[in-house]
């Protein structure tokens, strides 16, 4: 008797789990899709190694959370730029925090074709070889390679080296502060005060010149030009910072009352005296005791100091409480290098004064700070007579007047300097020693009141190293590369087909 073998599922229970099979693939794929959806929208990046250049700071995020303006950024750098990686995972990092940041990475070497249409577009010169630019609204920042890092010169300064390292790297500070300035609605405008004597800014060749300040100044978002204070002239209305860098002869009397209004008025001043101008007065001296400063007509040594010029120098690594040296201190390494400063110190101000004016010191000497003056000067050399008091000798101040918990603001609105009794620490040979840029930059964004970049951001250690290897070493490894490998995985298969014969 036959009987036919009835079917293990009907038509319809198939088509059933057909369909429950098809509805599951579609709930996994929904679910996959909102999980992304919600991924992308509410999601947190972190680091799992140690290096921390490629960080963004708090800083940086709130700026980037508020962007309302699209930013393009082209990274102008050949892959085998040994600051190729670096830069790369900073500007990804910018591009994940902010879906306004574009990047576009341009290879000069193997984008020709790119890179010539690059420079075509910004009107760049052909010899621009590495860079950053940054557009928006129009406008354009560039930042080259050189910008990027903070090098360490006391080697090559105390003798020990040729070579010039790497310090600290300061892309997102660069980075962060260019994507402020293009944002940013009212333009900033400097002026170096000309006529007293002291360096120029336009001064290239000379290593005492300010060419690299004034390009400090540029990389801060700041125009800067140049004026002489005649017979009967005011500083401009769009003046928003006047730098006075080493004064050596007397200022005419019209000059200083012009200086003088411009600070009651509520200006900013960055003035800097040195030693070549200790022994005459300039007239700015009477004009700061107003503020309650006192410009040593001295140098000032410091002995517990580590020098790095035969002790002419004085070398400061703790500073006082105040948000400009608050933000240098924030890279841990934090160093300064002035050439025979001058005392600044903060003093009662004349009677009569009946404004509220806050005077800090910055940064002092050790106390066995000593101050020396002139007593007699020879064919060759002045004599001088050193002080019996050894004390922490002021150096720098920073004042404000008006704007300050507790002190009435001013009518006329807040006046803020920064007073240096040395001008040779930002000069073209020293600006670039240990942290005297990055004080800078701190003091000109403090002086402007940009407090946004005074926050934590700071340069990041920078670590090179460096195998080194005589030629028997090389060759030794290159013939383990080429015959020590490849035989020995020869050999185990070898060893492994006897095994298998036996």
């Amino acid at each position: 008797m036959n009987h036919e073998d009835s079917p293990s599922f009907s038509f319809s229970r198939k088509w059933s789990q057909r369909l429950n099979v098809l509805v599951g693939v579609l709930s996994l794929f929904a679910i996959v899709v909102m999980l992304n959806y919600i991924a992308s929208r509410h999601f947190d990046r972190f680091h799992i190694h140690g290096d921390q250049r490629a960080k963004l700071s708090p800083l940086t995020k709130r700026l980037l959370g508020m962007l309302t303006n699209e930013v393009k950024v082209v990274c102008y750098l050949a892959r085998d730029e040994a600051i190729f990686s670096d830069v790369r995972e900073l500007l990804v990092e910018y591009r994940a925090a902010s879906t306004r940041i574009s990047v576009e990475m341009i290879d000069p070497r193997r984008d020709v074709g790119a890179a010539e249409q690059i420079k075509v577009r910004y009107g760049l010169p052909p010899m621009e070889s590495a860079f950053v630019l940054f557009e928006s609204l129009g406008r354009t920042k560039i930042i080259r390679q050189g910008d990027l890092f903070e090098y360490d010169l006391q080697p090559l300064v105390s003798g020990q080296s040729k070579e010039v390292k790497r310090k600290d790297f300061k892309g997102e500070l660069l980075f962060t502060s260019a994507i402020y300035y293009l944002n940013s609605q009212r333009g900033m405008k400097a002026y170096f005060l000309t006529g007293h004597g002291g360096p120029s800014p336009k001064d290239t060749a000379n290593q005492r010149g300010l060419s690299k300040l004034a390009t400090l100044l540029q990389l801060n978002g700041i125009e800067w030009s140049q004026i002489e204070l005649l017979e009967g002239k005011s500083l401009p209305e769009d003046c928003n910072l006047l730098v006075v860098v080493g004064p050596r002869l007397q200022l005419p009397e019209t000059a200083v009352d012009a200086i003088g209004r411009y600070l009651d008025s509520g200006g900013r001043a960055f003035v800097l005296f040195d030693v070549f101008g200790k022994d005459r007065e300039t007239g700015l001296e009477g004009l700061l005791r107003r503020f309650g400063v006192a410009v040593g007509s001295d140098t000032i040594k410091d002995p517990q100091s580590l020098s790095m010029a035969a002790g002419q120098d004085v070398v400061i690594s703790d500073f006082n409480n105040h948000s400009i040296t608050r933000a240098m201190e924030g890279s841990g390494t934090a160093r300064l290098q002035l050439m025979l400063p001058r005392s600044v110190t903060p003093v009662n101000r004349p009677g009569g004064a009946t404004d509220l004016i806050r005077v800090e010191p910055l940064f002092n000497t050790g106390p066995l700070g000593t101050r020396y003056e002139t007593v007699g000067r020879g064919q060759r050399e002045e004599k001088m007579r050193a002080s019996q008091v050894r004390t922490n000798y002021p150096l720098a101040v920073a004042v404000e007047r008006g704007g300050v918990t507790g002190i009435e603001a001013s009518r006329a609105g807040t006046s803020r300097l920064v007073v240096v009794g040395d001008s040779l620490f930002l000069s073209n040979e020293l600006i670039d020693s240990v942290s005297n840029s990055q004080f800078a930059s701190y003091a000109i964004n403090w002086l402007l009141d940009r407090s946004f970049l005074l926050g934590d951001i700071g340069a990041q250690p920078y670590r090179e190293f460096r195998l080194t290897m005589t030629v028997s070493e090389r060759t030794l490894l290159t013939w383990i590369f080429l015959a020590g490998l490849p035989g020995g995985v020869l050999g185990l298969g070898f060893l492994v087909w006897l095994r298998r014969r036996a």
